[in-house]
């Protein structure tokens, strides 16, 4: 018996133990996934409140890595690993950071000017990064508050706001997620885009050093956010359900959309192009930051996501470009910042 393997598992967790080593295959087995469990412990920083939260942490574990093995070994164009969010159920995963509330609310507005297919360029370029043109902060983690809403509205504005020739700011989430509920927004609980890029127009944006994030919705600092960096006009939408109107707007600046952040293909997400059917109600909103149709490749958007750059791509996810509300609903509802 290796050293160690009854440590932390509490009565209950020995006793199933030593049910297994009658089995030497599945005794063995299990001494591999408990070490996985505690290299992902130690690797992200876990820590759970007793034996009993422990063993049952380690048995979700378990799981989630039975179905990313089941899924790679389905040979699809994405891949899902082990990351952060290996201990949680598909349900408590989507409770914490995905917005139920979004399907409800789409991102249409009666006041914006919409740009359409007809207006699209006539010679689209094969490929687009905004990083690449220092036009995207690097990843940031919105932790166990579920305003990915804010976090895209912040990376459509910086974007903006460089484009425009002014310098790469990384803008306050924070003063969304605290000032906005007159717009609409409820802080970690839901927020739209839309109602978000209301509030900037209105009163700008301070910058993450003097407004930053705490990953909790607060009472709203008038000092702080006074600290104004950056401003906008007004804000457009992007005609929906066109993958045209969507590319001839991402060549010009990077774009907030709304997504189905649908676990079964989000949570574990690890590297390729997602094009299943994950489905198309809305829960999240990333930053699209360029695309890709090279020939004899499936076409793709890369978005840029909020939860750290372990996950996925160093954060960042590719998502198929088809037409209609698109993979994971991406053209539902873009909308993008004007300075």
């Amino acid at each position: 018996m290796k050293k160690g393997v009854f440590i932390g598992l509490g009565v209950i967790g020995m006793i199933v133990v030593v049910g297994m080593m009658k089995n030497p295959l599945i005794y063995e087995r299990y001494q591999v996934e408990l070490e996985e469990f505690e290299s992902f412990m130690s690797s992200y920083g876990k820590v759970y409140k007793d034996d009993d939260e422990k063993l049952m942490r380690f048995r979700v574990f378990k799981d989630n890595l039975s179905y990313i093995r089941v899924i790679n070994l389905e040979n699809h164009s994405w891949t899902l690993a082990a990351n952060f969010f290996s201990d949680l159920t598909f349900e408590e995963f989507s409770n914490i950071q995905l917005d139920k509330s979004l399907n409800d609310e789409t991102n249409e507005n009666p006041d914006f000017n919409i740009l359409s297919s007809n207006e699209k360029s006539l010679n689209l370029p094969n490929s687009i990064d905004w990083r690449a043109k220092n036009a995207v902060t690097p990843i940031k983690n919105q932790q166990s508050c579920g305003c990915g809403w804010a976090f895209a509205t912040t990376a459509s504005v910086e974007g903006a706001w460089k484009i425009n020739g002014h310098p790469l700011i990384s803008m306050s989430e924070q003063q969304l997620v605290d000032c906005s509920s007159s717009y609409g927004n409820k802080g970690c609980t839901s927020g739209t885009i839309v109602n978000a890029l209301k509030y900037v127009q209105a009163n700008g944006l301070a910058n993450e050093t003097a407004y930053p994030y705490t990953a909790s919705t607060k009472l709203c600092s008038k000092s702080k956010a006074a600290l104004v960096v950056a401003k906008i006009s007004s804000y457009n939408s992007v005609q929906s359900s066109s993958s045209n109107s969507l590319m001839t707007a991402i060549v010009n600046q990077p774009i907030a959309v709304a997504v189905d952040a649908n676990p079964t293909y989000w949570q574990f997400y690890s590297s390729g192009v997602i094009d299943g059917n994950c489905g198309t109600t809305i829960n999240h909103n990333v930053l699209v930051v360029g695309y890709f149709t090279i020939a004899g490749q499936t076409p793709y958007y890369v978005c840029k996501n909020s939860w750290g750059p372990s996950w996925g791509m160093s954060g960042y996810v590719q998502i198929s470009i088809v037409d209609g509300l698109g993979t994971c609903g991406i053209q539902t509802s873009p909308a993008y910042p004007v300075v």
